[in-house]
């Protein structure tokens, strides 16, 4: 049994065996180490810099460095004090603030029954609260997108509030899934000149996020998710009569893809 309480620092085997020698002279050897055990040698080198010496059942014998990898005790020599500080400094929180450009193809329905392919382009910015110790974060993002129908334009700014779980979290690479919800206190359903009719609506959504970070502080993040919405306008008389509805109130439904540069500011 090798008796740790007593050695200075820390090695690990890279011999197949590693022979334990009861002398200097390494004339007496009285067993061995197998490969991959991590044990405790002292640090001054003996005959002539080929052997440390290592305590078994409470007596000093020696084992050859050319046997042992002595960098390991750099990894694993950390003083309870040095743990704590280290585990103090380790970052468990993240906040980040992102410009966005995003895309859509949707496919508009209507209440009459018809449906069209667009698709919406626009811009943004998105918060992060990161918290790596419970592999969450929580975005907050504000959105507008627009595009052209035929004669037509529809816009729309949305709010939206996104709960992510953190799959992969390396620190240069991240990985989330995530869902929520957003409100679209504005939109706007205009052509040319002729009217323009302001609403509002929500939706839900749903995607996957890959986030790369180039240094602490700059990350480029793509994004993808499956998104429904739900907008409603209140014509007035003449638009009703001019587009002969009573009511608009579209949904469109469909995939939205994003870039973004992140920063971080905590």
């Amino acid at each position: 049994m090798i008796n740790t309480s007593l050695a200075a620092q820390w090695a690990k085997v890279t011999s197949d065996k590693a022979v334990i020698y009861a002398d200097q002279q390494q004339l007496a050897p009285i067993g061995y180490i197998a490969k991959d055990k991590k044990v405790r040698v002292g640090e001054v080198l003996r005959n002539s810099g080929k052997l440390l010496p290592i305590v078994i059942n409470g007596k000093i014998a020696y084992i050859q460095v050319e046997d042992l990898d002595i960098s390991y005790s750099q990894k694993v020599l950390l003083t309870p004090a040095q743990r704590l500080a280290k585990k103090a400094t380790e970052k468990t929180i993240e906040q980040r603030i992102a410009i966005t450009y995003n895309g859509m193809a949707t496919s508009l329905d209507t209440t009459e029954g018809t449906s069209e392919t667009v698709l919406l382009n626009g811009g943004g910015i998105r918060g992060y609260f990161v918290n790596f110790k419970k592999r969450r974060t929580w975005r907050m993002g504000l959105d507008y997108i627009t595009s052209d129908i035929n004669d037509y334009s529809l816009s729309m700014a949305s709010l939206t509030g996104e709960f992510a779980y953190n799959l992969i979290q390396t620190g240069p690479y991240d990985f989330h899934i995530y869902g929520g919800f957003s409100v679209i206190p504005f939109s706007q359903f205009s052509r040319g000149e002729d009217f323009t009719e302001n609403g509002y609506g929500g939706g839900v959504s749903a995607g996957i996020e890959m986030i790369f970070k180039f240094t602490d502080v700059i990350g480029l993040h793509l994004d993808g998710n499956y998104q429904y919405n739900q907008l409603f306008f209140q014509l007035n008389d003449a638009v009703k009569n001019e587009l002969n509805v009573d009511t608009f109130e579209p949904s469109f439904h469909g995939f939205k893809f994003s870039a973004a540069i992140s920063f971080n500011y905590y």
